[in-house]
């Protein structure tokens, strides 16, 4: 079946009394079929949003203000998703690594550039830092003009143990070859005949 909208009014007569009817029936079945597709978004893209091994969060794209994030996001930084509401970027960064966050972003706004990622430092809310991958994005309007700013981030916490044990490693086996006089990077190897 299709959607209509019947609407009925009282036909008044010249002296405002009631003559009729005046029945309007509108066919609306594109817009209930769009409304739908747009639920139907709207719900993919929650699912999205939140059910995903990565941080996620949306930003005001002028002040750079959390308008929504996903408990990954605050997972990653050891708050709650309404603590990190209303927070900046900015505020997240560590102050080393953010001189050129908005060069980049101002780029990305501009339209100079599609998206830009960035390996950086933002501060947890215990105060260590906690190093990340971030992919940054705008969402735009029909016209071009920046809506918000959407920034995927990548927990880099197991690589960089990973990174370094593999320092350490290293350094253990060069302090062994300094010790024991082998180098080269391959192992010195005796024969003895026995007589």
């Amino acid at each position: 079946g299709r959607w209509h909208s019947l609407r009925v009014r009282p036909y008044l007569t010249l002296d405002n009394k009631v003559d009729g009817a005046v029945l309007v029936l509108l066919d609306i079945d594109a817009l209930k079929r769009n409304e739908r597709a747009v639920g139907e978004s709207e719900a993919q893209y929650r699912a999205m949003f939140d059910a995903t091994s990565v941080g996620v969060s949306e930003c005001d794209s002028t002040t750079g203000r959390l308008l929504r994030i996903n408990e990954r996001f605050g997972h990653i930084l050891g708050y709650t998703t309404v603590e990190l509401l209303g927070k900046t970027f900015l505020e997240l960064s560590h102050p080393e690594d953010s001189p050129g966050d908005w060069d980049n972003y101002f780029s990305l706004v501009r339209g100079d550039i599609p998206l830009f990622e960035i390996e950086k430092r933002l501060i947890r809310k215990n105060g260590t830092s906690a190093w990340t991958h971030i992919s940054i994005n705008l969402v735009r309007d029909v016209a071009g003009y920046p809506l918000r700013a959407v920034a995927i981030v990548l927990d880099l916490a197991a690589r960089m143990r990973t990174e370094e044990a593999l320092r350490a490693s290293k350094e253990r086996g060069r302090l062994a070859t300094d010790a024991t006089g082998v180098g080269g990077g391959g192992w010195g190897c005796v024969r003895a005949r026995a007589q």
